[in-house]
């Protein structure tokens, strides 16, 4: 098997740069074993906008009962 390797951004756990392929989806960290999951699209939203709009409405809401 032969090994790609990348030169990405640094490692979230080690932080050195050095990822190889595990398989199609997923990268592995040669330093520390960390893995990425690289089958998911970047263009998906991140899940911290849901929790975004949970707090405008909490707030909101917290608004209106204060003005009544």
């Amino acid at each position: 098997m032969s090994e790609k390797h990348y030169e990405i951004a640094e490692c979230p756990k080690c932080g050195k740069h050095d990822f190889v392929d595990k398989d199609e989806k997923e990268w592995v960290c040669l330093n520390c074993g960390f893995s990425k999951d690289i089958s998911k699209s970047e263009s998906e939203p991140s899940p911290g906008i849901g929790g975004m709009w949970f707090w405008v409405l909490v707030v909101t809401l917290i608004w209106m009962a204060l003005m009544v």
